[in-house]
Order: C-alpha cells, then structure tokens, then sequence
C-alpha cells in the first residue's frame, strides 16, 4: 500500500465495485487492524475469491510485524498486524520471505490439474497458522523422510536451521517462525498417504 513504485488498482477506486471474481487470490503481507480500507479490501477479496492463498510468512503467520508498535515513518497510528487468518478463512497458506518461485509453480500448477492431495502442505499451513524448524524435525526426520538435501538450511532467512552429522537442527532463538524450512523441504510435498496406500505401509 505505502509502496513508491507500485500500486495496486484499488487502493484509491471504489473497489467493492471493481474488484473481480477471483478462482484463486493470493494475499501478501500482514493487515494492519488499524488500516480500514485494509481490512475492507481483505473482506471483499474472501467474498469475490474462491480460494485465498496467504502468500508469503507475513501473510501466513503475521511473522516480525506482529512485534510492531506503531510510530513508522508512513503510518505512526498503525500499531496493530496481524496474519490474514485472523480476520478471514485462508485456504492455502505459502510461507517464505519471499516465497520461492518453486512454491508458486507447485500451487499453479497444482491447482489448474485439481489435485488439491498435492496442496495439502500448504493447506495445513493455513489451518495451523505458524511455521518454524519443529515443523522439519517433527514431520520429516521423524518420520524417516529426510535425505540430508540442506534445503532446509538453505531456505531459512535468519539461519536458525544448522546441520548436525547430516541432519537438520533448529536454534529456536533465532528461529522467526516464517515456516520457509518446512514447506521448501521437497519431502514436505510427497503425498505420504498415497504411498502408504500402494505400499501398504
């Protein structure tokens, strides 16, 4: 919204009226709960859209905004973020700070073949609204899935996620909680009960 280059169509419009029906909405960036127009325009896209997306942590999970305070040099009322979720249903969430193109062909691609099985990492992502390293450690090396690949690793912003004799750790005071780790982790998107179903594991 404060952007200096970019500005998206309906921020001075009447938007309720403009704005299209949508099969899939993808939302970045916290809203900010003393924004009015904000939180009016996030009403009217869960209205006109068919799936939203949180795209990006900010979005997903509120992520370093929620510590915010007020004073900022654009807005010094603006005290208040918060993740989409709080206010409207997010169907599928994409963390990372920014999210990787990868994610995005995985979604598109995902969505236009309706296989919504494939989805469901980022579906659960939007149910739960937080990521962090535990997200790895307790769904994917627990689960006997890791392969030692530094995905991980090398996803995370903050480098909370380190390695150990080939596996992923997480320093939980460095950790932000943007859940980039778990969802650029290629094992995160193997559809578990599928290959259990063939494998009658």
């Amino acid at each position: 919204v404060y952007g200096q280059t970019l500005v998206d169509k309906w921020v001075h419009g009447t938007f309720a009226e403009e704005m299209p029906e949508m099969d899939l909405c993808l939302i970045e960036g916290s809203v900010c709960l003393q924004d009015d127009h904000s939180v009016q325009e996030l009403l009217m896209a869960r209205e006109k859209s068919g799936l939203i997306c949180a795209f990006g942590s900010c979005a997903m999970t509120g992520c370093f905004t929620t510590f915010a305070r007020g004073g900022q040099q654009a807005q010094p009322k603006h005290e208040s973020f918060a993740p989409i979720s709080q206010l409207v249903k997010v169907d599928c969430a994409l963390p990372g700070c920014p999210v990787a193109p990868e994610m995005i062909a995985k979604v598109v691609v995902a969505l236009c073949n309706g296989d919504m099985e494939y989805l469901q990492p980022a579906i659960d992502k939007a149910a739960c609204n937080t990521g962090c390293g535990c997200d790895v450690l307790t769904n994917i090396i627990r689960n006997g899935l890791c392969t030692g690949c530094g995905t991980c690793a090398l996803a995370c912003p903050t480098r909370a996620m380190g390695f150990s004799e080939g596996r992923p750790s997480c320093d939980r005071d460095r950790c932000i909680k943007c859940g980039s780790c778990y969802a650029m982790c290629p094992r995160a998107w193997l559809p578990i009960k599928r290959i259990k179903e063939e494998t009658g594991l």
